[in-house]
C-alpha cells in the first residue's frame, strides 16, 4: 500500500526518463501541439463541401501528419508550432499545395481552410486568389473584350465576349479575409480577332484601411 515515487528528467537527446524505483520508463519528449481545424470546399462554390479529401502536412519532404475531411468538408489535426508544406488531394480535383504556419490554434474560417479547383477542360483556366486575414477584402478584377475594356468583378460577375469566344466568370467572392475568390476563364486559345484577345487580371485592395496589399501575403 505504499506510494510510488517518480523522478523525471528531460535529456539533451529529447528523451525523458521516468524512474519508478529502479525501473526506467523511456519515452519521447514532444513539444506542445495546437488544434488546427478547417473546411475544404470547391473553389467555385462555398456551399460545396468536399468530403474524402486527404491532407498531408510535410516537413523537409516527409509527411508528419495527415487528416481526412468528413461529409461536411471538415477536418481536425493536432500540430506542433512550425511551418508545414500542406498538400491536399481529392479525386477529380487539382492537387492543392501551400505553406501553413502554425503559431497557435486555428479555427474553421481561418488559415486552415482550403478551396480545391476541379480538373479543367480544354481552353479552361482558373485563378484562385487567397490571402491572410488582412487586408480584409481583396477583389478580383478581369478586363476582357475589345481593347480589354469590359470588367468582370463583384457587380458584374460574368461576361461572354463574342469577338473572342471567351467567357469570364467570377464564381466566388470573399469579403472578410483569407479568400478564396475564384475566377474561371473558358474559350482560351481560340481567339483570332487581335483587339479582343488580351485578358487583364488585377487584384484590388477594397479595404486599404485594413492593411496594405503588400502585407496581405
Amino acid at each position: 500500500g505504499g506510494v510510488a515515487t517518480y523522478s523525471l528528467q528531460c535529456q539533451s537527446s529529447t528523451l525523458f526518463v521516468a524512474m519508478m524505483g529502479n525501473v526506467a520508463l523511456p519515452s519521447t519528449c514532444e513539444g506542445p501541439k495546437f488544434q488546427v481545424r478547417g473546411v475544404v470546399t470547391d473553389a467555385q462554390s462555398a456551399s460545396i463541401f468536399l468530403d474524402k479529401t486527404l491532407l498531408e502536412f510535410k516537413l523537409a519532404g516527409k509527411t508528419v501528419a495527415t487528416a481526412n475531411t468528413d461529409y461536411n468538408g471538415l477536418y481536425t489535426v493536432s500540430l506542433a508550432a512550425v511551418t508545414y508544406h500542406l498538400v491536399i488531394k481529392r479525386s477529380g480535383y487539382i492537387t492543392y499545395e501551400a505553406e501553413l504556419v502554425i503559431v497557435t490554434s486555428i479555427a474553421v474560417g481561418g488559415a486552415g481552410d482550403a478551396a480545391l479547383s476541379k480538373v479543367l477542360g480544354e481552353g479552361e483556366w482558373r485563378v484562385t486568389l487567397t490571402w491572410a486575414a488582412h487586408s480584409e477584402d481583396l477583389d478580383s478584377h478581369t478586363y476582357l473584350g475589345k481593347d480589354a475594356k469590359d470588367l468582370v468583378y463583384f457587380s458584374q460577375t460574368t461576361i461572354y465576349d463574342s469577338g473572342s469566344g471567351i467567357t469570364v466568370t467570377l464564381d466566388r467572392d470573399d469579403t472578410d479575409g483569407f479568400g478564396p475568390e475564384t475566377t474561371t476563364f473558358k474559350g482560351i486559345g481560340e481567339c483570332e480577332i487581335q483587339s479582343n484577345c488580351l485578358l487583364k487580371f488585377y487584384v484590388d485592395n477594397y479595404t486599404p484601411e485594413s492593411k496594405d496589399m503588400g502585407e496581405s501575403e
